[in-house]
């Protein structure tokens, strides 16, 4: 420890960890983690420590500070316009599973991208969304709020997913074989349209149709697709009842409109209007 931190205070919050008591260990960890990057110090002393029960909630507090470290890079990332659409996706992927990495799932977008370039080098909208039917990919013909269907490494290896998700896969993928479309929000739902206004729709088994004048068609920038992610992961999350899981993600929208958690209300913050 560095010298300015009491030792003596860090000895006890220690020790409070391997209280019996949940909820004393839970306010011990609160206090650790309040630290700051003496919470990290304590994490890597103790990490090995022989006592089981010790250990344990050291790892529960290492994956907390993971997941808190991982929600920071993506919000730096995101302010700093240094990532793509899906480079974003991905840190999303991470922000829920620290361990995930996106050599995860390259192969299998790799395979995609390589069996997509054989058929066409230049594909048109009809062509990919009959490439991306003809994969397997398809959207929930339910509405069904589930974490997986917003997480590209379920999506990618399950070929089953929310339409925002498989948008933002084959706007990837299309991306590699020179096709360069928009992602859209068209009557409510996800879509991909191209400069003609043709309209692909994953959730319509990948149908092309013309937008007529009259039609609400919304280009979304990669932005507005993070944002659509992240409001569903804070939904399932609210619906599950996982305070954990409202929090993490409440926290990166709330970030994202320039706002701290802290004004929203009990349980997220402390507004009480």
């Amino acid at each position: 420890m560095k010298p300015d931190i009491d030792k003596s205070r860090i000895e006890a919050l220690v020790n409070l960890l391997q209280d019996d008591n949940l909820k004393v260990a839970s306010l011990a960890m609160e206090q650790i983690l309040n630290l700051g990057s003496y919470a990290q110090q304590i994490v890597d002393e103790y990490t090995n420590s022989s006592n089981a029960r010790l250990r344990r909630r050291i790892h529960q507090l290492n994956e907390v500070l993971n997941r808190r470290n991982s929600r920071q890079r993506f919000l730096e990332a995101l302010n700093n316009e240094k990532i793509g659409l899906w480079e974003g996706i991905l840190e999303i992927n991470k922000v829920h599973n620290p361990d995930f990495t996106a050599s995860a799932i390259s192969d299998e977008i790799s395979t995609i991208v390589n069996n997509m370039a054989l058929q066409k080098k230049d594909p048109s909208i009809a062509e990919i969304a009959d490439f991306m039917r003809e994969q397997g990919f398809t959207v929930p013909e339910e509405d069904i709020l589930d974490t997986e269907l917003y997480l590209p490494d379920c999506v990618v290896s399950f070929k089953y997913g929310a339409a925002v998700l498989l948008c933002a896969l084959t706007y990837e993928v299309g991306s590699h074989v020179n096709w360069q479309p928009s992602i859209a929000l068209h009557e409510g739902r996800f879509c991909l349209t191209d400069e003609g206004n043709l309209v692909l729709d994953p959730a319509d088994n990948w149908s092309v149709k013309r937008s007529s004048k009259g039609d609400a068609l919304n280009r979304c920038g990669k932005r507005e697709v993070w944002l659509g992610i992240l409001s569903q992961l804070f939904l399932v999350s609210m619906m599950e009842g996982d305070l954990h899981e409202v929090y993490n993600w409440g926290n990166i929208l709330a970030a994202l409109e320039g706002k701290s958690i802290e004004r929203f209300p009990y349980p997220l913050g402390e507004a009480t209007d």
